[in-house]
């Protein structure tokens, strides 16, 4: 090989180099990585007022309400409610409950509670009673993933709830897991609550209408 030669295989190179890194700088403007303290909501805490959707495949209409912190990558903090029954009022100007009032077909918060304990004291199995502690309320530690894309943001938490479901749906009583994702671009919202239940899975998705707020796009 020349001198010459070398050279016009090093101009390549660094061409090729060069692109390279400009394309890779394009992606990073277009996607945005995680931010501390990012936040999905739907709805208000306070004074309490649920968004609304009307789910797809049954026609009925859903009171929701959602306020998850994305603390560190992938995890963070989650009050999450979710009814065909809401009762507004109470002691307290602006309260509210959700899955209160005749008719109440599908009602789920999101819970906390005491860590489940088992060991050996005494020489003789011994364990908690945590289901005696579990409340609805925050759920801490939950997975919670909030990203924008350009105009577009979108929020997917998994967290773990108490749920009453009665007919139509197979009736139900207990603790279990739901998937939330959100979605926001302008002026539309949407929202899609997978339920997994024993018997199956029940799935719900609409449009919001109500406060919305994901991210960048809040």
């Amino acid at each position: 090989m020349n001198i010459h030669d070398a050279v016009r295989g090093t101009v390549t190179l660094t061409v090729i180099m060069c692109a390279m890194s400009i394309n890779a700088g394009g992606s990073e403007a277009r996607v945005s990585g995680w931010t501390p303290g990012a936040t999905a909501q739907v709805g208000q805490l306070g004074p309490f007022i649920p968004a609304t959707f009307v789910d797809l495949n049954t026609g009925q209409e859903y009171s929701v309400v959602m306020l998850a912190t994305e603390i560190e990558p992938g995890v963070g903090a989650v009050s999450f409610a979710l009814s065909n029954g809401f009762a507004p009022g109470g002691p307290q100007p602006g309260d509210g409950l959700i899955g209160l009032g005749d008719g109440v077909r599908l009602s789920f918060c999101s819970t906390l509670g005491p860590t489940a304990q088992l060991g050996v004291q005494n020489g003789m199995l011994s364990g908690n009673q945590p289901g005696a502690g579990i409340k609805c309320g925050e759920a801490p530690n939950q997975i919670v993933s909030i990203n924008s894309h350009a105009a577009v943001c979108q929020a997917d938490v998994t967290l773990h709830g108490f749920a009453h479901i009665n007919a139509p749906y197979p009736p139900f009583v207990g603790n279990l897991t739901i998937q939330v994702r959100l979605q926001h671009q302008g002026a539309s919202a949407r929202i899609q609550v997978t339920i997994f239940t024993f018997t199956g899975k029940i799935v719900l998705s609409g449009s919001l209408s109500g406060t919305v707020a994901i991210g960048a796009c809040s």
